[in-house]
């Protein structure tokens, strides 16, 4: 399965590298240096940049490029990009003076430029840009704007060692953000007045402001921030000699930390932690800790961390006489030591050429500047003489007859150069389809086949006991289904919702699929639950997403944050300036009274079932999409008169779950019922989360059932629901929605399974009608 999805990715992503790796109009750029891309940026190349070129209006074009500035990782690449935003926003503002869009992504761009100026050390440029992005949102009237542009100014004059400016700026952003009820803006402002508080060596204001981030911090429950204001609160105590409180919040710290898996976080604490029991002269409380620090900064490869492990290793066995392990920490720290310095000065390389090629650009831009300023002056005195020839009329009219016939040679040769480029078009575009239409088979062929899922769902009997709709939008479709029948006679299978739809949605269920097959068969993991608890991990891991690697919309004070933290502790140091750029360039998309809960929408809506066929034991867990089962009342009331209800319950022992942090009731019951039409519908609520990158991850509720001979269970995705269309001029443009599907599903109770199956496709024509299908459609049945 997994040579299957990399055969996909060579047919589209290679597709696009041969025909437009060396296409200047494609990329936009001469040159991007596609095959020392990381896969994660090739994808988001070969996903957005068709979109930009297929964009019809201007605003939307400019809101592609964003896209590819805000997510792009290449130090090298996204500021290139940014150039190009900057340039068609100020083109397209000249024609349309008063348009708000193309103002606002011109000063997002201006933002990003004054990151590019300040990791080019040229402050006094990065102030400039940051100023000039103030003013024009000011004039927005962008008050988040305004004070993400004042968190920004604050940054530089940190940098530049002037604490009194940075606080000036700190405050006024801060004072935006809460006039705004932005409490996430509010919170890491307050938290970066503290730490200027306390490098000017004010304890009383630093603890007040500190206690104030932290408040305001869990009333919007962000946990990472809460773990970082409680480490500066144990800094804190620990500069007043307060080792008691600085210890309970170095430990406080290390818990919060533990909850989101921020390992080098972790192991920062744990130095802290061992630090204090050494200043104690409790070595054995000072060497578990210190262990623990090693283990956990090995685990992730930090250099740093493990550097500064080590260093605290060889100091307590030296008090322990234990010289042996002393000197194995000590070559171990020097080893460190020798990495850090090695990273340091490859990465001030990289920045000094990086310096250099940008003020070569720049160089090269003001000669062409001056250059054709020169030729417009030239051009103004060619004009003057021009209008001073010209005195008689007939000379005008000589003048305008030339003009007409220059003007139709120039149309007769722009005809002749769109033909030649639709011809290339039409080209590029047959190539295009012939890969995608290849994708198709692949994909096709990844699907179980008919006769797999009919010996998968048979139990005992003849004919087929199933369906499956499926009605891609696309050429490909990001909806897909698996089915997996276990040795035991138990039958796994799911209907899974991608991101997105055509190739982009094929990528995500191929990564689905094989993930899938790993998980249920190489892991031989079994239980819904659990399954798609692994399925999230492993699609972030997929797209690169990780505690180490935080999703890119993050708010510009988490950054300053991070950078005051490099003052207080030699760890934080480490923090790359991708975060920062990250944190700086994208916080002005969040929302100011509400967090976003789809920050990154990559990923998937599934329902996953598991029937164990020798007992109609069934195990069901979802992401958005749910589980109706269907059921003969009759059948029930007979039940029920035997003692044997049909339970419901969540699995709260699972130990491939994530860390809970705000989990569903592990006891709650999540079940709706209908009754219609002589039969009674069981509506299986399924987790409001995604499988991908969510704000409040939980892990998934497993729910039991006992069936009953006769039922029938549908699992499927939204497509169907959402259709817009209508049988009468009143629903005319409406969507189907739920309600009707449940209601349809109950009138064909009584048809055999496959006229069910045609019963819905014709249902599905006839409502669509002759408006565009919006999205893939997938809908399993199964009679048991």
């Amino acid at each position: 399965m997994k040579q299957a999805m990399i055969i996909l990715l060579l047919v589209l992503g290679g597709g696009y590298t041969q025909l437009t790796g060396s296409n200047a109009d494609y990329f936009l750029m001469d040159s991007v240096g596609y095959d020392s891309l990381s896969s994660a940026d090739q994808i988001l190349l070969d996903s957005i940049l068709p979109l930009y070129h297929q964009a019809g209006d201007n605003a939307d074009k400019l809101g592609y490029l964003e896209v590819l500035v805000n997510e792009l990782y290449d130090e090298k690449l996204w500021p290139k990009y940014n150039e190009i935003l900057l340039s068609l926003a100020k083109n397209f503002l000249e024609k349309e003076p008063d348009n708000k869009a193309y103002k606002n992504y011109l000063a997002s761009a201006m933002i990003n430029l004054g990151l590019i100026y300040k990791n080019h050390g040229n402050i006094e440029k990065a102030l400039e840009t940051y100023h000039i992005s103030l003013k024009m949102k000011e004039e927005m009237g962008d008050s988040n704007g305004i004070a993400s542009n004042l968190n920004n100014i604050a940054v530089i004059y940190k940098f530049q060692k002037e604490p009194g400016k940075a606080l000036q700026y700190y405050r006024k952003a801060n004072l935006y953000f809460e006039a705004i009820q932005n409490k996430r803006g509010a919170a890491y402002t307050a938290n970066n007045i503290g730490m200027i508080y306390s490098e000017l060596g004010y304890p009383d204001s630093t603890l007040k402001y500190y206690t104030k981030s932290l408040s305001q911090k869990k009333e919007i429950n962000d946990q990472f921030g809460i773990a970082m204001s409680l480490n500066n609160l144990g800094e804190y105590y620990k500069k007043q000699g307060n080792a008691e409180q600085a210890l309970a919040y170095y430990t406080e710290s290390h818990d919060a930390f533990e909850k989101v898996q921020a390992k080098p976080n972790m192991a920062t604490c744990l130095i802290n932690i061992g630090r204090i029991h050494l200043e104690n002269n409790d070595l054995a409380k000072a060497l578990k800790n210190a262990k623990r620090s090693l283990a956990l900064a090995r685990e992730v490869r930090y250099p740093v961390k493990i550097y500064n492990a080590a260093l605290l290793l060889y100091t307590i066995y030296k008090r322990q006489q234990k010289f042996a392990e002393s000197l194995k920490m000590y070559e171990l720290y020097i080893h460190m030591k020798d990495s850090v310095i090695n990273v340091q000065n490859q990465k001030a390389a990289i920045k000094q050429q990086m310096t250099y090629e940008f003020e070569k650009k720049e160089a090269l831009l003001q000669a062409e500047q001056e250059k054709q300023q020169l030729a417009h002056r030239e051009k103004v005195k060619r004009q003057q003489l021009i209008i001073w020839a010209v005195g008689a009329g007939l000379l005008l009219v000589i003048v305008f007859s030339v003009f007409l016939y220059q003007r139709f040679k120039v149309t007769q040769a722009q005809k002749l150069v769109i033909e030649d480029q639709k011809k290339i078009v039409d080209e590029k575009n047959k190539h295009i389809t012939d890969s995608i239409n290849y994708a198709k088979k692949i994909q096709e062929a990844i699907l179980p086949s008919e006769k797999e899922r009919i010996q998968a769902f048979q139990n005992g009997k003849t004919g087929d006991n199933h369906f499956v709709l499926y009605l891609p939008k696309d050429i490909v479709s990001g909806d897909f289904y698996w089915v997996y029948p276990t040795p035991d006679n138990q039958v796994i299978w799911a209907t899974a919702d991608c991101t997105g739809h055509g190739v982009p949605g094929a990528f995500m269920s191929m990564i689905g699929t094989s993930l899938l097959n790993e998980i249920v068969i190489e892991k031989n993991i079994r239980e819904p639950g659990p399954i798609l608890n692994e399925l999230r991990l492993g699609i972030k891991q997929a797209l690169g997403y990780s505690a180490k690697n935080p999703i890119r919309h993050t708010d510009p004070s988490e950054l300053s944050e991070k950078e005051a933290a490099q003052s207080q502790t030699t760890e934080m140091a480490s923090l790359s300036e991708t975060t920062e750029k990250m944190a700086l360039s994208t916080y002005t998309e969040v929302s100011a009274d509400k967090p976003s809960e789809t920050t990154v929408k990559d990923g998937m809506d599934i329902a996953l079932c598991s029937w164990d066929k020798n007992t109609n034991r069934l195990l069901f867990a979802g992401a958005y999409n749910p589980l109706y089962i269907y059921r003969n009342k009759n059948t029930r009331e007979k039940k029920q008169d035997s003692s044997t209800e049909t339970s419901i319950k969540a699995n709260p022992n699972n130990d491939h779950m994530l860390p809970e942090k705000k989990a569903d009731s592990p006891t709650e019951t999540s079940i709706k019922r209908y009754q219609d039409n002589g039969y009674e519908l069981m509506e299986v609520k399924a987790n409001r989360q995604p499988i991908g990158i969510y704000i409040r991850e939980t892990p998934f509720v497993q729910h039991e059932l006992q069936l009953q001979p006769g039922d029938t269970l549908y699992t499927f995705s939204d497509g169907f629901t959402d259709q817009f269309g209508g049988a009468g001029k009143q629903h005319t443009g409406k969507k189907f929605t739920a309600k009707r599907l449940r209601e349809l599903l109950f009138t064909m109770q009584d048809k055999p399974i496959d006229d069910q199956k045609k019963i819905l496709a014709q249902t599905f024509e006839s409502w669509k009608k002759d408006h565009e299908q919006l999205d893939d459609v997938c809908i399993i049945g199964v009679k048991i």
